[in-house]
This record gives C-alpha cells, sequence and structure tokens, in this order.
C-alpha cells in the first residue's frame, strides 16, 4: 500500500504524479478505504490504514481526487471503479473538506513525501522545483500510538 501526498491539497498530490505513481496511489488509497469499511478486513492492521481509520472521509477525498485525475488523463478502465466503490459508503465524501490526520498539513509529512518521490525518480524534484534532500526511510509515518 503506497500512498504519495507530496502537498496538502489532494488534487495537488494526484495532479504531480505520473501515471502509474498515480494509479499505484489511488489503488492503495481505494483499498485502505475498503478495508476500513470492513470490505477488506485482511488490510485492518495495516499501517496505512492505521493511520487513517478514524479519517476514512477524508481518506475517501483523495481517493476521489486520484480517480477523478485519472478521469482527466483518459483512463477509462480505472477512475470509474475508484468512484462507484465510494458512492454510498462514505458519508460526506462530496461535502465539505471533512478533518484529516494530525500529520496532514505538517511540513516534515509531505516533505518526506517529496523526496520519496524524487529518490524514486530524480526527475520529480524539476517537478516541485527545490531540491529536497534524500530520505533516511522509504516512508515517515508518525507513531501511531500519537494519532
Amino acid at each position: 500500500m503506497i500512498f504519495y501526498l507530496p502537498y496538502d491539497d489532494p488534487n495537488m498530490c494526484a495532479k504531480v504524479l505520473d501515471d502509474k505513481l498515480l494509479q499505484w496511489h489511488t489503488l492503495s488509497c481505494h483499498h485502505a478505504v475498503m478495508s476500513i469499511l470492513g470490505k477488506w478486513p485482511q488490510l485492518k492492521n495495516h499501517s496505512g490504514v492505521m493511520i487513517w481509520q478514524d479519517h476514512v472521509d477524508a481518506l475517501a477525498v483523495i481517493t476521489m481526487a486520484g480517480a477523478l485525475e485519472l478521469r482527466a488523463r483518459g483512463e477509462p478502465s480505472a477512475w470509474k471503479q475508484y468512484l462507484i466503490g465510494l458512492q454510498g459508503l462514505v458519508p460526506g465524501y462530496d461535502d465539505a473538506w471533512p478533518e484529516f490526520p494530525p500529520c496532514w498539513g505538517t511540513a516534515w509529512f509531505h516533505v518526506a513525501h517529496r523526496s520519496m518521490l524524487i529518490h524514486l525518480d530524480p526527475s520529480y524534484r524539476q517537478v516541485f522545483k527545490q531540491v529536497m534532500p534524500e530520505p533516511e526511510t522509504e516512508e515517515i509515518w508518525p507513531d501511531l500510538t500519537e494519532v
């Protein structure tokens, strides 16, 4: 399960990803939402799911942003399944912005995600238009006991 969240705006996160990473990101978000809702309980103990456990509406917004970006890029086979999977399952996903986890919007969280993208593909350095340090770990997540 891989989320790429380089910005505190879900739409910007989706727009900067290349097609392959956008597919993975959106699929991962969708899997996490389905797990939290009890549709795929085998993923419930994954750290990516646990962080979003109390913020499923926010994760649905991120999933929708990815799905809509896939649609805008002409990926008809992927985006529909993500939106259909969310309809009627997550109350309020089309209303005002829901509450995001405490790490959302903090500089270290989004810098860590930008650093990971640069580590995966150095051309992202140009996308972000700034020099980022190499990440010390593959992904940086808050301590789950503090969330």
